[in-house]
């Protein structure tokens, strides 16, 4: 009798993150990931980001869950965080041996810098710093586009 009640009682947060823990457990990781993101996009606490995290690390999401695990460890008021900093902190330790920081500067002002499409800064001398996850093939999907156009020595 006690665990219906103890089900109803449950906020909708704890529901969800029971979810996305339980399907973790189960090494179902892919699954348990929409529960965790709708966690943290509707709660956005730093237990809901942390565990959003721990799924992204089981999933070698390194780059997000660097991101999520240090909003979750930034929510110091939270007492899940403050019962399991240590634990959040190893894994943040974990993550960041995974990510690098790339940073891109030009000479050119109106060039514009992308990385994987995703990142831009436009008519800036230096982009800011961003995470990138250390097997990531961002060599491969960096662009640098200038209007200034550019002629070889033997063009002219």
């Amino acid at each position: 009798m006690l665990a219906p009640a103890l089900a109803l009682a449950q906020s909708p947060e704890d529901a969800l993150l029971n979810d996305c823990y339980t399907l973790r457990r189960a090494g179902r990781h892919a699954a348990s990931l929409p529960r965790c993101e709708e966690a943290a996009s509707r709660f956005a606490s730093g237990r809901s980001l942390t565990q959003l995290a721990l799924t992204e690390m089981a999933l070698e999401r390194w780059t997000a869950a660097a991101t999520h695990l240090t909003a979750g460890l930034a929510d110091r008021a939270h007492p899940w965080v403050q019962q399991n900093r240590t634990s959040v902190e190893d894994a943040l330790r974990t993550v960041q041996t995974h990510v690098g920081v790339l940073e891109v500067g030009t000479n050119v002002t109106d060039a514009t810098v992308s990385l994987r499409g995703a990142h831009r800064c436009p008519r800036r001398a230096r982009c800011s710093p961003r995470r990138v996850a250390s097997s990531s093939p961002f060599t491969r999907s960096m662009a640098a586009r200038s209007p200034v156009k550019w002629s070889s020595p033997q063009a002219r």
